[in-house]
């Protein structure tokens, strides 16, 4: 009799152990996919800033090409401003590959890490590299700019000498 109540007490303790290693493993799953998600939503987040700024970059690109024009239309010199401009439109669509493969990282991270923190940690440099490569973007849109400055700058230094 003594010997039954030990064993059903045995039993009730398993069952129990097992029943709480099942609660934990519930949980753990749900942290994870929490986690996830979390990883997720913050590529997706940084993935939208970077391809706004690419837009923004294309579209300041475009309104350069038009004041190229317009500068080339009047006869005003515009130095080596057009070659830079496609200089800066080909950084700009390398901006724009080095942000897809932001989400391609996240992908081939997802599927060959376990854990969300590894898979960020992967997905951190294309995220680096991308923002890089829109900073270099920006940064010859901006020498574009100093060209047709300075063309502007030489053309009117040019005119008052010549007019004596």
């Amino acid at each position: 009799e003594i010997e039954e109540k030990r064993e059903e007490v045995k039993e009730q303790r398993n069952e129990t152990r097992e029943k709480r290693e099942e609660v934990k493993d519930e949980r753990r799953e749900k942290l994870k996919e929490a986690a996830w998600k979390r990883v997720t939503a913050e590529v997706e987040k940084i993935t939208r800033r970077l391809n706004q700024a690419v837009e923004r970059l294309e579209k300041i690109s475009a309104r350069i090409a038009s004041r190229i024009d317009k500068m080339v239309a009047s006869g005003r010199s515009i130095g080596d401003a057009k070659a830079l401009l496609v200089t800066a439109n080909g950084k700009i669509a390398e901006a724009k590959t080095a942000v897809s493969n932001v989400v391609v990282a996240l992908e081939t991270a997802k599927a060959a890490s376990s854990t969300p923190k590894t898979a960020f940690e992967a997905v951190k440099t294309a995220v680096r590299t991308a923002q890089e490569s829109v900073k270099t973007a920006n940064q010859s849109l901006i020498a574009v700019l100093r060209e047709l400055s300075q063309g502007e700058e030489n053309r009117a230094t040019t005119t008052p000498s010549t007019v004596q």
